[in-house]
């Protein structure tokens, strides 16, 4: 891995890039990153769309993170016991660091105009799972 980008430096990058949005597949590319749209369109072209599992992190980290796992190991075909285990596993270890956010230091407006920017590529993407859900 990389040095970790400041937030100032991040939304300055961030910023130009949702400006002038190009696919260069650098490092510090993004903006195009998070068009998950994209992405997938090209892979669901090469592979049928059951070798995919798409996860929502906000249900995964905020939401029925247990269940989400449970599901994953289903798709996986791995035990659910071990994938369980490890999560425990990795909680108990997590509360023990005190490792500060950075998010705090990125100001709600910059946090809007990211979402505006990401709200149609995410509906691009709900229509593209909706469209291919057939073919899972």
């Amino acid at each position: 891995g990389g040095d970790a980008v400041s937030p100032a430096r991040f939304q300055a990058i961030l910023r130009r890039q949702m400006t002038n949005l190009s696919w260069g597949g650098s490092m510090e590319d993004y903006a195009s990153a998070g068009i998950y749209s994209k992405h997938l369109s090209s892979w669901f072209e090469a592979f049928s769309r059951r070798q995919f599992l798409v996860v929502e992190y906000s249900r995964l980290v905020h939401g029925d993170t247990a269940g989400e796992l449970l599901r994953i190991a289903r798709f996986l075909g791995v035990s659910p016991d071990g994938v369980l285990r490890a999560w425990e596993e990795e909680r108990r270890f997590k509360r023990n660091l005190t490792k500060p956010s950075k998010m705090g230091d990125i100001p709600c407006s910059f946090m809007r105009e990211v979402s505006g920017f990401y709200a149609p590529h995410n509906e691009a993407l709900y229509r593209l799972l909706e469209e291919t859900r057939g073919d899972a």
